[in-house]
């Protein structure tokens, strides 16, 4: 595929290049397919013993980066005196990021970028793997933004709260130190929607104590906790990983609540004290429909060293 300058207006796709990609036949070789199998329907079929099995998915995601490719819109030139603007955004498997400028009242993109999270990568937790996110994404353009200021937006919340975290640690703390100089604040962009908030309940499993807070929709309930200092211990990492951030929730929110994926049931298995509505705080999103949802913290979300949970 090739791409040609268009004056002063920036890079499109050469119509030509375009026409014969879509028009390219699928064959049963791994070759002819792998330049397009950056989605992880298709980047699966590229590992190493995995059966090459051309099913529904794998033709709808082919079809959608084809036609991805050939109608990319066009990308303009950066100009070095307007701030920059980092949208990021992270799914169970892929991270990506887009670069833009406010040029002449108009928001104009200058690059994107994206990656397939490794195997380790895809069993970060949520905010976690929005942090990769902004972390590659700096590196990447890096040439773009590094020694000056720019804007980070995000539909994820929880980023606002962990870039402020106070005592972080390991990889985390890494990753914070590299955001803190370039970024010039984070701003969060959601609908309107979610500026609301949301009244939930915790309950200390031991004691049945109740404590009522409010949360805004989009906010995680490990965040809702800590901001509310509700005293439940929660870590994205070390040793700890998602381990004592459970809670039990409810049975008409566990129907409300999205279907656990099995990356989280696998975590949860390897809690301490994991029930059949054991939830990981950091999986349970707020939304208009939980309110007055109420979320039981055990014993082992609260007050744990972390010390003793090395052991």
């Amino acid at each position: 595929m090739r791409f040609r300058i268009r004056g002063s207006g920036g890079v499109e796709v050469v119509a030509v290049e375009s026409t014969a990609s879509v028009s390219m036949l699928l064959s049963s070789e791994l070759a002819s397919v792998r330049p397009f199998m950056t989605a992880v329907q298709g980047r699966m079929l590229t590992e190493h013993k995995w059966p090459f099995v051309w099913t529904e998915e794998c033709e709808v995601a082919f079809t959608s980066l084809k036609e991805a490719l050939t109608s990319a819109p066009i990308s303009s030139y950066p100009d070095p005196d307007k701030q920059f603007i980092l949208d990021t955004d992270a799914s169970h498997a892929n991270i990506g990021a887009v670069l833009s400028q406010e040029i002449d009242g108009q928001e104009r993109v200058i690059a994107y970028w994206s990656k397939c999270l490794s195997k380790p990568e895809r069993n970060y937790c949520v905010t976690r793997k929005e942090l990769l996110a902004i972390v590659k994404a700096v590196e990447n353009f890096h040439s773009y933004v590094y020694g000056r200021k720019f804007l980070h937006r995000t539909d994820h919340a929880s980023l606002t709260w962990l870039l402020n975290f106070k005592n972080p640690e390991g990889q985390i703390a890494r990753w914070i130190q590299k955001l803190q100089e370039p970024i010039d604040h984070t701003r969060i962009s959601m609908a309107e929607e979610n500026s609301k908030r949301v009244k939930i309940s915790f309950v200390i499993f031991e004691t049945g104590e109740k404590v009522e807070v409010e949360g805004e929709i989009g906010q995680n309930i490990l965040e809702v906790a800590l901001a509310n200092d509700v005293g439940m211990l929660g870590s994205c990492e070390g040793y700890v990983r998602c381990t004592i951030c459970h809670v039990y929730v409810d049975d008409k929110s566990k129907e409300i609540l999205p279907r656990a994926t099995e990356e989280e049931c696998d975590l949860i298995d390897r809690a301490l004290d994991p029930k059949e509505n054991s939830r990981l705080s950091c999986q349970c999103i707020l939304s208009k429909n939980l309110e007055g949802a109420v979320f039981t913290l055990p014993l082992t979300t609260r007050n744990v060293e972390l010390e003793d949970s090395k052991k």
